[in-house]
């Protein structure tokens, strides 16, 4: 039997992760919930929107990469500001110049 201990972070990312998706299908898929996945994938014109994917895809991955480098003592001080600076960025910019990059218009 193969020693899986050194890959035991990355093992134990893919189960939460894992139960995390199955979570959010659970829910999707129970008709007295209001609760979709399609809305984050979604512009506010009901088309597929590259920013909302891209948003969610660039989330996943940067988080995983965050947590994987915490776990492995290897996070920076610059390493976290720059996660946190994309992730307050785009909703900055968003903020600040009134239009998201889907072309929807921000009201806050």
């Amino acid at each position: 039997m193969p020693n899986l201990l050194p890959y035991l972070t990355e093992i134990s990312l893919a189960v939460i992760a894992i139960v995390c998706v199955a979570v959010l299908v659970k829910w999707h898929n129970n008709p007295t919930n209001t609760f979709d996945l399609t809305d984050t994938l979604l512009g506010p014109d009901g088309k597929v929107s590259l920013y909302k994917i891209g948003q969610a895809s660039a989330l996943i991955v940067s988080t995983w990469a965050f947590i994987i480098m915490v776990q492995k003592d290897k996070m920076t001080e610059y390493y976290f500001y720059g996660y946190m600076g994309i992730w307050s960025g785009v909703n900055l910019a968003k903020n600040i110049f009134g239009k998201a990059a889907d072309g929807s218009t921000s009201k806050t």
